[in-house]
């Protein structure tokens, strides 16, 4: 019922201004694929096809189609590798009109010109501007003509934002182990605190070897050195966590032109070396990556994970809200002890085919979702992440919320990722093809056979070897 309430009072205010909504005249996109809009007495279908929050989006359908009558969307799910199906529908000829795409997913798309400009459209919205996207839409930005990407048109608008790997910890966990040992956490790893307390600070982040041995001590090991609780866990994009990682050095994984995979470079080699430092080794607080048993998240919230690495929307996706403790936040850690904080983002955004039927069907339901959508969906509380249209993510409606807890989550991941740096991925593998080497190769710096068990640096080269010959094979077909 609340949710239909909210709902009705902003179609009324809708109503309000309808007229100008459906009869402004862009001269942009095509109904019926040609060059003028799709008028509104026309009728016209389109489909969205999302992984999550289906019931979010199946509203904001409902809503779009109480300003548009004759204009429907159809919401599906879909379930299991969401961009091997998505390739699978576009080679079989019956993708939807409109889909989610990862910055690091969409340079097969661009390539193959599957997916339709959308900035000749933001030109001439009334309802949408420049100023409104995050500055991480850029990372649909595409030169067709240089083959950049980072730069020159939009093609795809981030759904909604947040700082991908914020350090979320447990606060019960230090209380106990201070209740517990003669010296306080604090003090034996030497982390910053916010003021007043024992618990990390919000602002100023840990060093990389800070946190290793934060995790390690918060970590409970049974008589034969086995996890009983983990200190942490990196089953969530644990590969795209090591690119913020060297991206924390000023360092890249790929050398400018993103034709090589810069695996010789010591910072890289560095970064993933953190990684293997959590999975194995003196400072082992994790299971390695092809063992975990059970969700990061879903483990935090029993209280069986001491620290985790999420972004703003895992509140909601498992049920933080409802955690039986305290639950802390701080910025990612920094190779490095005054180094000013630097947390990444990689936002999913949404994109249209470029030869749907309904072009302009398809955008105005797209300026929808991040306009009156947007509005509806933060009155609703019904927010994963910090809005899509950062004019809407900077409003009181968002920031200044009545419920306490969501007003300081939203103030706290507004803060950090306006300062976060978008992911810079090379416009020539996408990152399923990256998550199966560095799995396949760099697993083996946790083996548990020595005789197999590879170093940081032996790995990164088998990693490059197959990465350069995967973007050669690419770039062979352009």
């Amino acid at each position: 019922m609340k949710r239909k309430k909210i709902v009705s009072v902003v179609l009324a205010t809708l109503a309000a201004f309808g007229f100008i909504l459906s009869g402004c005249s862009n001269n942009v996109g095509g109904g019926n694929g040609g060059n003028e809009e799709t008028d509104i007495s026309e009728s016209a279908q389109i489909n969205f096809y999302v992984w999550d929050e289906l019931e979010k989006f199946e509203n904001l359908a409902e809503s779009f189609g109480q300003v548009y009558p004759n204009w429907t969307v159809d919401v599906e799910l879909i379930a299991g590798d969401y961009f091997n199906n998505l390739k699978s529908y576009f080679g079989a000829g019956n993708a939807p009109d409109l889909f989610y795409i990862e910055q690091g997913e969409i340079q097969q798309f661009l390539v193959d010109d599957l997916v339709l400009n959308l900035s000749p459209y933001l030109e001439e919205s009334e309802l949408l501007a420049e100023e409104d996207l995050w500055a991480a839409n850029d990372g649909y930005r595409y030169d067709a003509e240089t083959g950049t990407l980072g730069e020159g048109d939009l093609y795809a608008f981030c759904k909604d934002i947040t700082s991908d790997f914020v350090m979320v910890y447990n606060k019960s966990h230090i209380d106990e182990y201070d209740a517990t040992h003669s010296t306080p956490l604090k003090d034996v790893v030497g982390y910053p605190v916010e003021e007043g307390t024992n618990y990390p600070s919000e602002s100023e982040p840990m060093t990389w070897a800070q946190n290793e041995l934060f995790c390690h001590e918060l970590a409970q090991f049974d008589g034969s050195g086995n996890l009983v609780r983990y200190g942490t866990l990196f089953d969530y994009l644990p590969w795209v966590h090591v690119m913020e990682w060297v991206q924390q050095t000023g360092s890249s994984l790929f050398s400018e032109d993103g034709k090589t995979f810069n695996g010789e470079d010591p910072n890289v080699i560095a970064a993933f070396q953190h990684l293997t430092n959590y999975q194995f080794g003196e400072m082992k607080s994790a299971v390695p990556l092809d063992v975990n048993s059970i969700s990061s998240g879903q483990g935090f919230k029993n209280g069986d994970v001491s620290v985790v690495w999420y972004g703003r929307w895992a509140w909601q996706a498992y049920g933080w809200y409802d955690a039986t403790f305290d639950i802390g936040v701080a910025p990612p850690p920094m190779p490095q002890a005054d180094m000013e904080p630097y947390s990444a983002t990689s936002p999913v955004g949404i994109a249209i085919k470029s030869d749907t039927q309904y072009p302009y069907v398809a955008y105005k339901f797209l300026e929808f979702i991040l306009t009156t959508g947007s509005m509806q969906t933060v009155r609703s509380g019904d927010t994963y992440n910090l809005p899509g249209n950062r004019t809407i993510a900077s409003g009181d409606a968002f920031l200044q919320t009545d419920d306490e807890q969501q007003r300081e989550l939203n103030n706290y991941f507004f803060n950090i990722t306006s300062n976060a740096k978008t992911l810079r991925y090379s416009p020539y593998i996408d990152t399923s093809s990256m998550t199966r080497i560095f799995g396949l190769e760099y697993g083996k710096t946790w083996d548990s056979n020595a005789s197999s068990r590879l170093s940081a640096s032996e790995a990164l080269l088998r990693c490059k070897s197959s990465i350069d010959q995967q973007i050669k094979n690419f770039l062979e077909r352009l």
